[in-house]
């Protein structure tokens, strides 16, 4: 059985100097556009997942509810505050545990590009800020197992 996991990472926020502090970083208007224009995008995959992990940071919140309204996702949604600044090897752990068909994670750089490059075949560049990746597996999800559906940033859209 193909095993499908989406990696999201937040859209751009307010500069971290300019907020109360990092964990309640706003997104600026352009996070607010691209985050709209992912999920838009995301549509066209046709890929439903069933949950979706979500670091609880307010960037990482507002990208998915923003992503969201476009893509229509019906999938259960758990805020996990382990996945604020998770490293790549914490991420690792939590998405090769995943009995899910289909997984997203949305969370923050380094550990989201440090994980899907990881976990894919050949390896993928750094996402930007609401950059996004899909990789599939064959059975079981391991590194270097994942075939890159999707690569996808929001410039290019």
């Amino acid at each position: 059985m193909l095993k499908t996991i989406i990696f999201l990472r937040h859209a751009k926020a307010e500069d971290a100097y300019l907020a109360e502090n990092d964990f309640k970083r706003k997104l600026t208007e352009r996070g607010i556009t691209d985050s709209e224009k992912m999920g838009q995008y995301f549509t066209s995959l046709n890929i439903k997942p069933t949950i979706i992990y979500c670091s609880n940071s307010a960037r990482t919140m507002q990208t998915l509810e923003l992503f969201n309204q476009k893509a229509q996702l019906t999938a259960e949604i758990v805020f996990n505050p382990k996945l604020y600044h998770a490293l790549a090897s914490e991420l690792l752990e939590y998405a090769t545990s995943q009995t899910h068909q289909i997984t997203m994670f949305v969370g923050h750089n380094m550990g989201i590009s440090g994980v899907a490059h990881w976990l894919s075949e050949s390896g993928v560049k750094e996402l930007p800020t609401c950059g996004l990746v899909v990789l599939q597996f064959e059975n079981k999800i391991e590194m270097r197992k994942g075939k890159v559906i999707a690569y996808q940033v929001p410039k290019e859209i």
